[in-house]
Parts: C-alpha cells; sequence; structure tokens
C-alpha cells in the first residue's frame, strides 16, 4: 500500500502557466540523516498531472529534480523527465516517478519548465511516496 506524507510534498495541485521554469511550492529538506529516509522501503519521487493542461499553443512541459547542500546554496539537476507535449498532459498522467537517487543532497525541490506557448489550465501533484519506478526519467551525469 502507497503512503503519502504531508512533510514530502513538493505540490499540491501547483498551477503554473508561464513559459518559464517554475520552482515546486515546497522545499523537501531530508535533514543531515537522508540516508535513512525511509530505511527499508523504495520512496520515490512522483509527479503526476493534477488538473489538463491545456494551451492556445503547442506548449510542453518538463520535469526536473534538484538537490542542493544547504539552505540557499546552488541547486543540481540530478534528475529530469522527458519533454512532453500538451497532447500527453492529461489528469492522471505520470510526470515523473524515480526511485531516491544516492546523490540527493539535504534540500530537494523540483521544477516545472513550461516551453513553447504558455498554458491556460493544467496543474501538478508532487511528493516523495512509496509508488513503484517508471521510465519517464533519465539520471544526469
Amino acid at each position: 500500500m502507497a503512503y503519502q506524507d504531508a512533510q514530502l510534498v513538493f505540490s499540491d495541485g501547483q498551477a503554473e502557466t508561464t513559459v518559464a521554469a517554475h520552482d515546486s511550492d515546497n522545499i523537501i529538506d531530508l535533514g543531515a540523516n537522508r540516508e535513512y529516509v525511509g530505511q527499508g522501503q523504495d520512496l520515490v519521487i512522483n509527479a503526476v498531472v493534477d488538473t489538463t493542461f491545456t494551451s492556445g499553443g503547442a506548449a510542453t512541459l518538463q520535469v526536473k529534480v534538484l538537490t542542493c547542500a544547504t539552505v540557499g546554496g546552488s541547486y543540481d539537476t540530478i534528475l529530469e523527465s522527458e519533454v512532453f507535449a500538451l497532447a500527453d498532459l492529461a489528469a492522471g498522467k505520470i510526470l515523473l516517478q524515480e526511485t531516491i537517487p544516492p546523490e540527493m543532497l539535504e534540500f530537494v525541490k523540483l521544477t516545472y519548465t513550461i516551453g513553447t506557448a504558455v498554458m491556460t489550465a493544467g496543474a501538478i501533484n508532487a511528493w516523495i511516496g512509496t509508488v513503484g519506478p517508471s521510465f519517464h526519467t533519465r539520471r544526469m551525469s
């Protein structure tokens, strides 16, 4: 059975429309003992379309996972989804599901990059939980 902890939510119906990279509503602090987070379970970073995206143009969306060692530090991208076309952005679409990588540092956030055209509607839910991984992401080198 999957679970979701309120302290591990990046976005809850976060709606973004402009052509830009938007940070998730929440930055998750995994703490200094991050290697023990979810010990004994396969914790997964999840991002799913909550509300179907619409646009007057050929808008796209990409999700990235970024991590940093300190508050206010420089974030590095460690995972990214494919770039999704508007036609793929229906409610329930899994944008990213990936097991927490070992290079994850203390602070974690997501960015949602809207490209090509503005969105007129759409929202994302994202969290760390216990859902199995899929093949929508790739590790950054």
